[in-house]
């Protein structure tokens, strides 16, 4: 799925080009690649008069998108207390692209909650336990499943464990389940993608 639009942006771009809704050639030259910034808006509600029937899917998008503010949020607050959870979260749903990606039915939004919930389960697992650090894999696995740009997440969580245990990492029970969710992960992604070039030769 990688390198590809989300579905709410090439409704979008059909939707623009049907309706006539907004003509200035500027902006039909900007969808051919993605909505301008400062038409974003109003590509949304062309698009969303034009393609009602992808209501649901915007809205699970901004359902995710709340998810990803409220996991943010918890993540902040247990590394760098209240303020900064309030400020980190403020500024991150002002962002150009969480406001596209959490209203356009794009996969990246899920691919980014996945993420941040495997940091959130790793930097709240004070005990070190087993299950954590699977649970942590798995949905980093899930992460790259749904945008392969994800895979960014798992050296940022590596990393956390190598700071946070030293040497003992390798005596922790939480490493070797991330070690293992990670294989478990990355072998549903292999076997996804087989499936899938399968389907199209």
């Amino acid at each position: 799925m990688a390198g590809q639009p989300g579905v709410g942006v090439q409704a979008d771009r059909a939707a623009v080009r049907r309706t006539g809704f907004w003509i200035d050639r500027p902006v039909r030259r900007g969808l051919d690649a993605e909505p301008v910034a400062g038409h974003r808006l109003a590509v949304q509600r062309a698009a969303v008069l034009a393609q009602p029937e992808l209501l649901p899917l915007r809205a699970l998008s901004l359902l995710e998108g709340l998810g990803l503010l409220a996991v943010n949020y918890w993540t902040a607050n247990r590394l760098g207390g209240k303020p900064i959870a309030i400020i980190s979260t403020l500024l991150l749903s002002l962002t150009r692209i969480f406001f596209h990606t959490a209203h356009m039915a794009r996969y990246d939004i899920l691919a980014t909650l996945f993420g941040y919930m495997a940091l959130m389960v790793v930097v709240n697992d004070q005990r070190g336990r087993f299950w954590a650090g699977l649970a942590a894999g798995l949905l980093g696995g899930l992460a790259v499943e749904s945008h392969l740009n994800s895979v960014i997440f798992f050296p940022a969580m590596a990393l956390y464990y190598l700071i946070e245990y030293r040497g003992a990492i390798l005596r922790r029970a939480s490493s070797w389940g991330f070690a293992l969710g990670s294989v478990l992960g990355a072998g549903s992604t292999c076997t996804c993608t087989c499936c899938n070039i399968q389907r199209l030769i």
